[in-house]
């Protein structure tokens, strides 16, 4: 396959060794805030970049960037700095094979952002990210160096002050390569608990207190755009879960933890009750639901039950009873309206379709294998 000759992609199928015209080109390509002269010297900082985390003011403190270079593949440690194992959640990057044949159809292409590269203090040279590519231009090609952009850590900063913003930035920096494989939940995950047990989040404090914390690392890692509120709540709290076990959170997300939910619950058919479990985050689409499934079932008692789906916030104590009884009082409400306006005022009558519980959602305040039930008044209670 003959691979169209252009500046701003590097044959490697043929050109085993980057080159100082390679790497001005890059420069070009992705401007690094510096100018430089005819020498290739960098004369002045601070210029415009379209990669402030990587280049600019968005670079975490605790390190300086320092230059794009190139670097001899032989002379890079094949591990992280400080760290006996990738950043990644896996054995290898969930889109090798694409970027391996990527690069082999297309070349390498020199508008992404390079390799990214820590120098310790002893000199030795860690990835930060790009193993993959790193990888495919070795074993792959047979390249002999690769163009990076070196890091080291900023002075008046300790070693695992400096630890900690390579490993966030071995996340923070793939959300922002278009090329890289996405950051997976469990990359981040992975991160942010490599963070606790090194001690820069203390696992010991308040579990509000280290929620909060837990917030804020995943927030960091992940930059803009990447994952949902929702999905991150939900990391978040699986991750306090980890490491306080005693006051588990619960978040449901799909049909697969209700079912699992109405098992551990006891909440079964049989031919004269059906059970629904459905979210409160949706209101219009659940009341639908449940009037829905009375319809399909006319001879059934109909006992809907609704959950809250992933908490968030600090205060998950107060998001739950605050989701809670805002949708018992709109779905109450709703049925009143209806009442009103189409059967002059009659109240519902819950014979056939009951609002029979919600589900729970921390272990500190109920039983998380047992239905919430209702008192007239709207206060909760648990069977048993």
């Amino acid at each position: 396959m003959v691979i169209k000759k252009t500046a701003n992609i590097v044959d490697v199928n043929i050109q085993h060794t980057f080159t100082e015209e390679d790497r001005a080109t890059y420069l070009e390509l992705v401007p690094d805030g510096r100018k430089r002269d005819e020498k290739g010297n960098i004369v002045a900082y601070d210029l415009t970049t379209a990669y402030p985390e990587l280049y600019g003011e968005d670079l975490p403190d605790e390190l300086v960037y320092l230059d794009v270079i190139l670097i001899n593949i032989d002379e890079l440690e094949k591990t992280p700095y400080g760290y006996t194992q990738k950043y990644r959640a896996g054995s290898k990057n969930r889109k090798f094979d694409l970027i391996r044949r990527g690069i082999q159809r297309n070349g390498f292409k020199l508008k992404y952002p390079a390799i990214a590269v820590f120098r310790a203090p002893n000199g030795d040279l860690h990835i930060i990210t790009g193993y993959t590519r790193r990888e495919i231009l070795e074993v792959q090609h047979n390249c002999t160096n690769i163009i990076a952009s070196v890091y080291e850590g900023n002075k008046g900063y300790t070693k695992s002050e400096v630890y900690d913003a390579v490993s966030r930035c071995g996340i923070r920096f793939n959300t922002i390569h278009d090329e890289a494989d996405p950051t997976s939940p469990d990359d981040v995950k992975r991160e942010v608990e490599n963070a606790i047990d090194q001690g820069w989040i203390d696992k010991d404090a308040h579990p509000d207190d280290l929620l909060e914390k837990i917030y804020a690392r995943i927030d960091k890692v992940c930059g803009n755009g990447v994952f949902t509120t929702n999905t991150r709540s939900g990391l978040a709290h699986e991750i306090l879960n980890h490491y306080n076990p005693d006051d588990t959170i619960k978040g449901y997300t799909g049909v697969a933890d209700t079912l699992l939910f109405r098992q551990k619950a006891n909440l079964i058919d049989t031919d004269k009750i059906k059970y629904i479990v459905l979210s409160s985050q949706n209101p219009n689409k659940t009341f639908m639901s449940v009037l829905d499934c009375a319809m399909t079932y006319p001879k059934h008692e109909i006992r809907f039950c609704f959950h809250n789906g992933t908490l968030s916030g600090f205060d998950t104590t107060g998001c739950w009873n605050n989701r809670t009884n805002t949708f018992r009082t709109w779905f109450l409400n709703q049925l009143a309206a209806i009442g009103n306006v189409y059967f002059e005022g009659a109240s519902p009558i819950f014979n056939r379709v009951k609002l029979y519980g919600v589900v729970p959602g921390k272990k500190s305040m109920h039983d998380l294998d047992k239905l919430v039930h209702f008192r007239n008044d709207g206060t909760t209670y648990q069977k048993g």
